[in-house]
């Protein structure tokens, strides 16, 4: 409306000229150096912008170009129009790239909030962030300068992918920063979903309360103009540990254990008390530091060298009893303990405050620890759509029943229906025992398909791929296998959807990576499937999406899409200039309906949030 009502004054103004002196004459020179960047660093002024080679991860996407005024009396246009439209759109109605920077194009989208053309020579910056553009999607944009009589100039043309933005998540002392990085639910209980990043060198776990989207940016001033950029965030929140415990090698958000409205943090220590490991529990709270040694619960490991806490899950409910539950690993003994939540009404009693775990868990699954066992852990979804929540654990050395060491997942479901029976239990003290490593048996072990692929190296519930009716309640999960060749990730489809046929599931059971529902594989001279993450939705399309690593730096992306062949899916490459260490997808931060990805670089001490 602005815009239509100043072209109106112009012409109006303009009827003065054409009444008592000659006018304009000329239309608007043509903008030649309309440049989108993502980088200010970047951007480079010489008779003209140009841009020069731009960092990993993006702070900015804006235009800039120079001013070219009108060519007539006043010596500047007296507005721009500038439009912009996706390349979906254009292969959607068929529209000819030669054709599309067309006034009548009406396909084109309008900007309204352009600034006010400076004077012929003069730098113009615009932030295209508060516009609808979608994170990994193509656009094209078109620029007109308009004089004071309506007159329009050439258009101008940039095109560019829209990037996703790097907010660098600092914590003063950069050590060992980006050892894990996770989002952790509402901790600060303000109504937003938080975010952590850990430094095991340093002993301490770092807290973002999520905010905003407007409170991520910030102006920066760039050639006399000023660019929209994203900020840096400080932690709000800090709890100390002891670097020598190694604390903050894993953490979790594990649901609500006590049912007391605040959600539950798990940090562990697995270098403690000899390494024995430790596993602390924090509730929520916005406080600015936290004590180790004011957790409401320590729990100490069995024996020295166990490294208890050296992985930690949140499962849900799995006894169906209304408390949040979780699983954490003791790595060197090669076990898994299940902790069942409650408080003093509950049949389990609370967790006790301060015990070993052999007193606290209720449920112990013995593997072997030369089997890599515990290598990938996860939980928390519900794989065969029966309404209670499973347990997935890696094996990355295991080897099959011909005694190749193909690597191996192991599935235990929640509630009732398997081979442990979760709402059947009434006590803590490690009330039941499978020891796999003796012929027990978990409800599906599936086997790793080449010698030394590593199956189960990592592995993720990646929530409902397929956009499942409300009624169906089954989730899907990958696994990794970076040990053969190039690595693959392997996908799963839960309940009746998939290969395994989850929902039909008669315990014990085995299968093979052959019975996925999609392999992915890795290109030439990549490594893929270190790690895996899931849970979240980036491109808002119903359908949760998958990420694994790609070597050392790199994290690929797939928008999955069940159906779609593999080389018809959108895939996203991030990659990093230092070893990533830790990542996660996450959702929404900041309360723009877009989930996000973590990034960890304890090496260098850096991390990120992609947004």
């Amino acid at each position: 409306m602005n815009k239509i009502l100043n072209l109106i004054g112009a012409i109006i103004l303009t009827g003065a000229f054409f009444c008592c002196g000659e006018g304009d004459q000329e239309a608007p020179g043509r903008i030649k150096d309309l440049v989108f960047f993502t980088d200010p660093s970047a951007l480079i002024y010489d008779n003209g912008f140009e841009l020069g080679v731009e960092q990993f991860p993006a702070k900015t996407y804006s235009l800039a170009w120079t001013a070219t005024g009108d060519n007539g009396d006043q010596g500047e246009a007296s507005l721009y129009d500038l439009r912009w439209i996706s390349l979906a759109e254009i292969e959607e109605n068929g529209l000819s790239l030669d054709e599309l920077c067309h006034q009548e194009n009406s396909y084109l989208h309008y900007v309204f909030k352009e600034p006010f053309p400076k004077s012929a020579g003069s730098a113009e910056i615009f932030s295209l962030m508060d516009l609808s553009l979608s994170r990994a999607e193509h656009y094209y944009f078109c620029l007109w300068a308009i004089d004071e009589i309506g007159q329009r100039s050439l258009p101008a043309m940039a095109q560019a992918e829209i990037p996703f933005l790097g907010v660098n998540l600092s914590a003063g002392e950069t050590i060992g920063l980006g050892e894990k990085v996770s989002g952790i639910g509402d901790f600060s209980l303000d109504g937003f979903r938080d975010i952590a990043v850990s430094s095991k060198n340093q002993g301490r776990v770092f807290i973002y309360f999520g905010r905003n989207y407007s409170e991520l940016f910030t102006e920066q001033a760039l050639f006399g103009d000023t660019v929209k950029v994203v900020n840096e965030l400080s932690p709000d929140l800090v709890i100390e540990g002891s670097a020598g415990e190694e604390f903050g090698t894993d953490f979790g958000y594990l649901g609500d254990l006590d049912t007391n409205g605040k959600m539950d943090l798990g940090i562990s220590a697995p270098g403690s008390d000899s390494g024995a490991g430790r596993v602390y529990l924090f509730e929520g709270s916005s406080v600015e530091v936290i004590d180790a040694d004011s957790a409401w619960a320590i729990i100490e490991g069995e024996n020295s060298g166990d490294r208890l806490g050296a992985k930690l899950a949140g499962c849900g409910d799995l006894n169906q009893d209304g408390y949040s539950d979780f699983a954490v690993l003791a790595e060197e003994a090669g076990k898994v303990y299940i902790v069942l939540g409650g408080d003093s009404s509950s049949p389990l009693g609370a967790i006790p405050a301060n015990d070993g775990i052999d007193n606290v868990a209720s449920v112990l699954i013995q593997g072997n620890s030369s089997w890599g066992f515990g290598s990938g852990l996860d939980c928390g979804e519900d794989l065969n759509g029966d309404g209670a929540p499973d347990i997935l654990i890696g094996a990355e050395n295991k080897a099959n029943s011909s005694g190749d060491e193909t690597g191996a997942v192991y599935l235990f479901l929640g509630g009732e229906a398997g081979t442990i029976n979760f709402n059947g239990i009434n006590s803590r003290n490690l009330a039941v025992s499978v020891d796999l490593s003796s012929g027990d048996s978990a409800d599906l072990v599936i086997y790793g398909v080449d010698v030394g692929e590593r199956f189960g190296a990592d592995l993720a519930m990646l929530g409902d791929v397929i956009a499942r009716s409300m009624a169906d309640l089954s989730r899907d999960f990958a696994v990794g296998a970076p040990g053969s060749g190039n690595g693959r990730v392997y996908i799963f489809y839960g309940g009746h959807s998939g290969n395994l046929g989850l929902d039909q599931l008669t315990p014990p059971e085995s299968g093979s990576g052959d019975s996925a529902d999609l392999i992915i594989e890795g290109g030439a001279g990549e490594v893929i499937g270190e790690m895996v993450s899931g849970k979240a939705d980036l491109n808002q399309d119903g359908h949760r999406d998958l990420g694994f690593s790609v070597g050392e730096t790199g994290i690929r992306v797939y928008y999955l899409v069940p159906g779609e062949e593999l080389e018809d899916l959108k895939i996203l490459d991030f990659d990093f200039s230092h070893s990533i260490s830790s990542f996660s997808l996450i959702l929404d931060f900041d309360q723009d309906a877009r989930a996000d990805i973590l990034a960890g670089m304890s090496g260098s001490g850096q991390s990120y949030l992609l947004k």
